[in-house]
């Protein structure tokens, strides 16, 4: 739905169509590690010039077996041999970010003097060039002379005497390639010429004058002449063609798997995806995952994890009416086959998809009037097809399993269904409204439960899921919010009897404790994340007024040892002037004594 749209050739276009499971792990992986690269240069700015390419393969064969391509063929054989060298130069740019992507594209043709003369032999209306050869422009230029001279001489004649009170209209006309004039059909037999038709009401006949007859053959014969020189110019170009088939072939493939990688890339970036991990373990890890096509459509979605891992298998989720537990249980497989395809999911990095054999689903009304099948016919018909087709590891998606019949029979077959699909190695997401399904988890450790949250302070649902509590159907409240009369909900009320409301009252204040404590545990997290920020700059501040103390001490460090170097140069000189016997008074020499002094205090 929104991958072949973003597709600029043909064929990527039906291959994201026909996307499917990968055919094995090596090519899911490298889908995968194809999107990756994709997403990272799509996020560093890097827009790869794809342009709009068409699908050459057809052309091609048909040119290797001889075909004289037509000109729009051979131009869009051109238009591909230039993408691909575009697509060829910009890959090895940026071979360092997007190594798999770049090893695809030195599968596209390089072919450059064959784009080169196919871009040269057309003009900018898609006709061949009167440069494509040397007697083509000679060619044509005859034809024109000649055109001109027969339009001059067939002008002269509609303004010839002769032919005063003949004419139908003052104007010549064609007729199968020749110049003709419109002569009266009464007059028919006054005009020596070629005859060739008459007008729809039978006033005007079209004679080719015999003065113009030869001038019109050798018109003729030259356009025929240019015909045979631009086929053969076509048929010389398709030669080449077809000696590249097989490579246009291949390229065709590589430009289809990068158009296809760049438009999963744009979806991942759009939808705020990240790659799944794949796994062989039971496991169904999904982080922080919303459902794709509401986040495509620009709603805002509430994100949640989604988690069967060993020893559970079935994940029953329960909850309000329009409490989101559909949304969840296509999210849970929408992503699952995303991953499966090679797409990123849209949920948070470190997600993990099993690799699953198949995923099966049993969702929505099957009633049939016309084949006489309710909707408990329709549900029992899917499930005895899943349990036909079921293997190990398969998902199995069921929205609100069992209904339409008797409650209590009905709660009873959805238990044994589930159990049933637990023991044939299946992972299961399961929403439903039995209570009976809500205590599995606590008896059957292959069970567990999660709750699309309620807030009874908004009468309203939060969709957010929490995991091993079991929720409150809340079909009440919600009949309520959707203003059902309010008489009417208070006496359904009565009729749930004290034992029913006393568990739907449970179950609600176990949902408004496990709110707070999730509200509670995002203030300490809020809490222990600005504690590490303040941590943090801490020790910057120190580490940048060690960093100044030590530059102080060296400073000063150096300043001293400077002094002590002047010093020692000093009393060298001192001690060289002593020797050679020069006299100083008693003054000089305590001057000396007291600068000595002072250097030394301050070394």
């Amino acid at each position: 739905v929104r991958l072949a749209p973003a597709q600029r050739s043909p064929g990527a276009v039906e291959a994201a169509r026909a996307l499917d499971f990968a055919a094995d792990r090596d090519e899911l992986a490298a889908r995968l590690t194809r999107v990756d690269e994709a997403r990272s240069l799509l996020d560093a700015g890097r827009g790869a010039p794809m342009g709009e390419v068409p699908d050459v393969v057809p052309a091609a064969r048909a040119a290797r077996r001889g075909a004289v391509l037509e000109p729009e063929q051979l131009q869009a054989v051109g238009v591909h041999l230039e993408a691909a060298g575009r697509l060829r130069r910009y890959f090895a740019d940026v071979a360092d970010l997007a190594p798999t992507l770049a090893e695809v594209s030195l599968g596209l043709a390089d072919e450059p003097d064959l784009g080169r003369s196919l871009r040269d032999t057309f003009d900018d209306h898609g006709e061949v060039a009167d440069s494509a050869s040397g007697d083509l422009a000679h060619l044509r230029h005859r034809v024109a002379g000649l055109h001109q001279q027969l339009k001059q001489r067939i002008d002269g004649l509609l303004g010839d005497p002769e032919f005063e009170g003949m004419l139908q209209d003052e104007y010549v006309t064609i007729r199968e390639d020749r110049y003709v004039l419109p002569i009266r059909s009464g007059h028919k037999q006054h005009v020596d010429g070629i005859v060739h038709g008459w007008s729809a009401s039978g006033q005007t006949v079209y004679i080719e004058p015999q003065p113009v007859v030869e001038a019109n053959n050798k018109l003729l014969m030259a356009q025929a002449e240019v015909k045979r020189e631009v086929r053969r110019i076509l048929a010389r170009l398709s030669g080449q063609v077809g000696k590249v088939a097989s490579t246009l072939g291949a390229s065709q493939e590589a430009l289809v798997t990068l158009d296809l990688a760049w438009a999963a890339g744009a979806l991942s970036r759009e939808l705020e995806a990240s790659t799944p991990i794949l796994t062989d373990a039971s496991t169904l890890s999904l982080k922080a995952a919303r459902h794709p096509l509401l986040c495509l459509q620009g709603l805002l979605v509430v994100a949640n994890d989604l988690l069967i891992a060993p020893p559970h298998q079935v994940l029953v989720i329960t909850g309000p009416n329009t409490g989101g537990k559909t949304v969840a249980l296509k999210t849970a497989g929408l992503c699952t086959l995303m991953a499966l395809a090679g797409l990123h999911v849209p949920a948070q990095p470190g997600s993990q998809v099993p690799r699953v054999p198949g995923v099966f689903t049993d969702i929505g009304d099957e009633q049939s009037l016309d084949d006489s099948k309710s909707t408990f016919s329709g549900h029992i018909a899917n499930l005895n097809a899943i349990i036909e087709a079921l293997r190990p590891d398969s998902l199995v998606l069921l929205d609100e399993l069992a209904v339409g019949t008797d409650p209590i029979q009905g709660a009873a077959l959805a238990q044994a269904v589930l159990e049933g699909f637990a023991d044939r190695g299946a992972l299961v997401v399961v929403t439903t409204h039995y209570e009976s399904l809500k205590a599995l988890p606590f008896d059957d450790p292959r069970f567990r439960n999660g709750a699309m949250g309620f807030a009874p302070d908004r009468n309203v649902p939060t969709y957010h899921l929490t995991l091993d509590v079991p929720g409150a159907s809340s079909a009440l409240r919600t009949a309520r919010r959707l203003g059902l009369a309010t008489d009417i909900v208070d006496r359904a009320i009565e009729l749930t009897g004290p034992q029913h409301r006393a568990l739907e009252s449970v179950i609600e204040r176990l949902e408004h404790e496990t709110s707070e404590a999730r509200v509670a545990r995002k203030a300490a997290e809020a809490e222990r994340s600005a504690l590490a920020v303040a941590r943090e700059a801490a020790d910057a501040h120190e580490a940048r007024l060690r960093l100044r103390l030590r530059d102080g001490l060296a400073r000063e460090r150096d300043a001293a040892l400077d002094e002590a170097r002047t010093l020692r140069d000093e009393l060298q000189k001192m001690k060289r002037e002593l020797k050679q016997g020069q006299r100083r008074d008693a003054d000089w020499v305590n001057q000396q004594k007291s600068r000595v002094d002072r250097a030394i205090e301050r070394v």
